[in-house]
């Protein structure tokens, strides 16, 4: 995982999940590995391993704190709207969200 629990929860600022958070996670992190048409690895030792048996894909890349706050910012969302239908609320794009944040990085 490129976001540990601890830090999903901090960000989440939540103590305990009955809800599966690995899962949101996990999502989270492939949604921005989509994003960018790249495979992210933790770390350059990881990311080493891949090359050398040959599955890291074209365009592999580390993980950084631009793409870490990204995923976080789609953890939030997949987090606070469990549901397909949320009747009821305003809803307003951040400047400064998780698209903008991997842009740099898209393939």
């Amino acid at each position: 995982m490129l976001i540990t629990l601890e830090q999903a929860k901090a960000h989440l600022r939540i103590d305990d999940a009955d809800d599966d958070l690995t899962l949101k996670v996990r999502a989270a992190e492939i949604m921005a590995s989509e994003y960018i048409g790249r495979e992210i690895y933790p770390d350059e030792v990881t990311l080493a391993l891949a090359v050398l048996a040959g599955t890291a894909g074209p365009y592999p890349i580390v993980c950084n704190d631009l793409i870490r706050a990204a995923i976080l910012l789609t953890l939030g969302h997949l987090w606070e709207n469990r549901e397909d239908n949320v009747v009821g609320t305003i809803v307003a794009e951040l400047k400064v969200g998780a698209a903008q944040l991997l842009a740099p990085y898209r393939k």
